[in-house]
């Protein structure tokens, strides 16, 4: 089964195409537990998340995959998870 997850830091790379753009969007919104959206379709993301990646590390965060992020949680099919502040796993909330 499958469940939606949902970002919460919109990196806007496409819309820029400017890798100092991506990276300052990023760091202005980025909070723990933060999910961001990038896209690799452009050079400019991928010399973005290449900065995102080691200026967030040096600010101690660690990078985990969904399955580490929800840690065990186990959602139901439908079922819509996004970070919400305070909350190590996300806010759970219907798909209706």
């Amino acid at each position: 089964h499958m469940c939606n997850v949902v970002w919460d830091v919109d990196s806007r790379d496409w819309a820029t195409k400017n890798a100092d753009a991506t990276v300052a969007k990023v760091d202005a919104l980025v909070q723990p537990g933060s999910i961001v959206l990038m896209h690799d379709l452009h050079p400019t993301t991928v010399d973005a998340a290449a900065r995102v990646i080691d200026a967030l590390a040096a600010r101690g965060y660690k990078f985990v995959t969904v399955s580490q992020l929800l840690d065990g949680t186990n959602p139901q099919e439908g079922q819509v998870i996004s970070y919400r502040p305070g909350s190590p796993v996300g806010e759970e909330r219907s798909a209706g």
